[in-house]
């Protein structure tokens, strides 16, 4: 995982949007980025569950979950091609099974806020360690453009903007 001053670092260009709207991407939007996205979540008040179905959508809208999705191709061939590719890396990896890193199941973010919650006594601690304690907080869900729009004291992860690969 990356160090505290990376996470404070993207934490805080998420709650910045002086200059606009902020966008999280990356590959795939899970691993770090999920993760950023989860803290992002959290620090506005989303429910656990709703953060992990959240997570998960990943694996759906990138085909990997089997139940077609949009972006990585969706279609039956698209998925049989990527099983294949996957079978020759694993062949070619000396016994590595990488399928445990494919996709985003649920359990992956549970035990990620687990994890953090067994570390660090609760994911807010962990912001606070960061340097993203109630004025980043504050800062994350006073955004006026949100209020005007109706977001009170919500904001998505989806409207940041943090570059991660």
């Amino acid at each position: 995982s990356a160090p505290p001053a990376v996470w404070q670092q993207a934490l805080s260009i998420a709650a910045d949007r002086r200059s606009g709207n902020v966008l999280i991407h990356c590959a795939r939007g899970k691993d770090r980025t999920g993760v950023l996205a989860a803290l992002l979540q959290h620090a506005v008040g989303d429910a656990p569950e709703k953060i992990v179905e959240e997570y998960a959508l990943s694996e759906v809208l990138l085909g990997e979950g089997g139940g077609g999705g949009g972006g990585g191709g969706g279609g039956a061939a698209a998925q049989q091609s990527v099983l294949q590719s996957s079978s020759r890396q694993q062949q070619h990896s000396a016994g590595v099974d990488w399928s445990a890193l494919r996709g985003s199941p649920p359990a992956a973010m549970e035990d990620t806020l687990g994890w953090v919650r067994s570390k660090y006594g609760a994911i807010d601690s962990f912001l606070e360690k960061v340097g993203c304690g109630e004025a980043w907080r504050q800062s994350l869900l006073a955004e006026p453009a949100l209020a005007s729009r109706g977001y009170a004291r919500r904001v998505t992860a989806g409207e940041k903007s943090v570059v991660a690969s």
